[in-house]
């Protein structure tokens, strides 16, 4: 009697990522992650979000520029799809805003993050993003990778002082003094 044994399941090495909040009229912030598979015995067969409470608990209270951010309508129920993760906020045009843009590629096991808006820090230097997919197999073993998308706080205001003269113009009539030569 032989007995087959499926071999080893994919596994993940997943790297968290961190950004910075891009400056005033800046360009977006970008970054790209790794889910760091290594194929087991069988092909992979589906990498799709796996999100869970911890992801739902980070976007609460959250705003970009006083305004409170949310899931865009088409990526509120991602799980178990590669649809992207779209955080942002409508404006007062009804037109939607976007501040974090999370994409995920199953075909090289990578993910792009692109901030285009500064994330008002609620109570830290920054806000983390637990983020979860879900790795399966062709013979259905499955593996879950999980990461980080970090959001640091921007540069403070700065100030660059300068030297300045001013001029009172009540002091610009000045009164020579007398000067009186001995002799």
């Amino acid at each position: 009697m032989y007995t087959v044994k499926d071999g080893g399941g994919t596994t993940t090495d997943a790297t968290s990522v961190e950004l910075t909040d891009p400056g005033f009229n800046a360009a977006p912030s970008e970054a790209v992650g790794s889910l760091g598979l290594q194929v087991g015995s069988d092909e992979i067969d589906s990498v799709t979000w796996a999100l869970s409470a911890p992801f739902s608990d980070s976007l609460r209270g959250l705003t970009s520029d006083g305004h409170p951010l949310d899931l865009a309508p088409g990526s509120v129920d991602v799980n178990g799809t590669t649809t992207p993760i779209d955080l942002g906020y409508f404006d007062a045009n009804s037109n939607w805003v976007r501040v974090l843009y999370i994409t995920l590629d199953p075909t090289d096991g990578s993910y792009d993050v692109t901030l285009s808006r500064a994330i008002d820090q609620p109570d830290s230097e920054k806000v983390v993003f637990p983020l979860s997919v879900r790795v399966e197999d062709k013979d259905g073993d499955i593996t879950l990778a999980d990461f980080n998308v970090t959001v640091l706080d921007g540069s403070p205001p700065s100030v660059d002082p300068t030297n300045a003269e001013l001029v009172d113009p009540a002091l610009t009539r000045l009164v020579s003094p007398k000067v009186s030569v001995w002799g």
